[in-house]
């Protein structure tokens, strides 16, 4: 059986290769507003599918998470560990069914869960980042509070704290324990309308959001004060056409030089480019 099996996926492959290559042209260029593009990975299929969502790193691994998968792999990409049935039976028949925005702290992954469509639940769950097992610790998020999901948390190991907005568009920002996932404080950010975040990571005491600004193929990074709550843009670049999707991304500075590394959908949402990004 398996000498037929194989030629078939290499076919199959083949085709995917040659459609997504397509679509793709013409390339983004090397360099945005403020930012330089050092890396660029391409993954298909079954990469594709373990990478979908959003990235956060320990500094030795890069985590990705997907609708319902973690994956754990080394910086230069060789595969550690996967969690093909991450979000726990329990939740799935309460109708969580969406892993979005990820991060790391202190040897655990916190991630945002959701209701997909829908967004009736939300709630933050935390696993093991040796195991990519859950721990046991979760947060259920009240519904008329979180009307629009949870679609992305980032960890403040500085301050002790997890952040994450009400929405993918709201303007203040919510901090939980890191430590007990307790309402903290919030914070009132100084821009008032972001374009669908849809992931974070701090880096040098700021907060770096990443926005599919919608209709263009020009994507913002922004950088929030998560003490003044001030926002500016980081730095905007170009993805190659408006409808590919930016996700989430992880901030660590590596030896060629990039800092901010950033996962995007493909624009027929069969590949991901996991981008590496330099400052100018």
């Amino acid at each position: 059986m398996l000498f037929i099996i194989k030629p078939i996926w290499a076919v199959v492959t083949a085709l995917v290769m040659a459609i997504v290559g397509i679509a793709e042209n013409p390339l983004p260029p090397a360099e945005g507003e403020n930012c330089i593009l050092v890396g660029d990975e391409n993954y298909m299929l079954e990469g594709y599918l373990l990478r979908a969502q959003d990235v956060t790193t320990d500094g030795t691994y890069y985590y990705f998470s997907s609708n319902f998968f973690l994956y754990k792999t080394t910086l230069d990409g060789i595969s550690v560990k996967k969690n093909l049935f991450a979000i726990p039976m329990d939740l799935l028949l309460e109708g969580l069914n969406h892993i979005g925005g990820i991060s790391y702290a202190g040897g655990k992954i916190y991630a945002a869960l959701e209701s997909n469509p829908g967004f009736e639940r939300s709630c933050v769950i935390v696993y093991d980042a040796n195991t990519l097992k859950p721990t046991g610790e979760r947060l259920l998020l009240p519904g008329e509070d979180f009307v629009n999901g949870i679609p992305w948390v980032a960890a403040d190991p500085e301050r002790g704290v997890l952040y994450c907005l009400k929405s993918y568009t709201t303007c203040t920002l919510n901090a939980y324990s890191l430590d007990g996932l307790q309402f903290a404080y919030d914070v009132d950010l100084s821009h008032k309308q972001f374009s669908w975040i849809q992931g974070g990571d701090m880096y040098q005491g700021k907060l770096y959001l990443s926005c599919n600004t919608q209709n263009t193929r020009y994507k913002q990074v922004w950088a929030v004060d998560v003490e003044t709550g001030e926002c500016r843009v980081a730095f905007e670049r170009d993805v190659g056409a408006a409808n590919v999707e930016a996700e989430g991304l992880t901030a660590l500075a590596t030896p060629d030089g990039a800092v901010f590394h950033i996962v995007d959908a493909g624009k027929l949402k069969l590949n991901v480019h996991f981008r590496h990004y330099a400052m100018k």
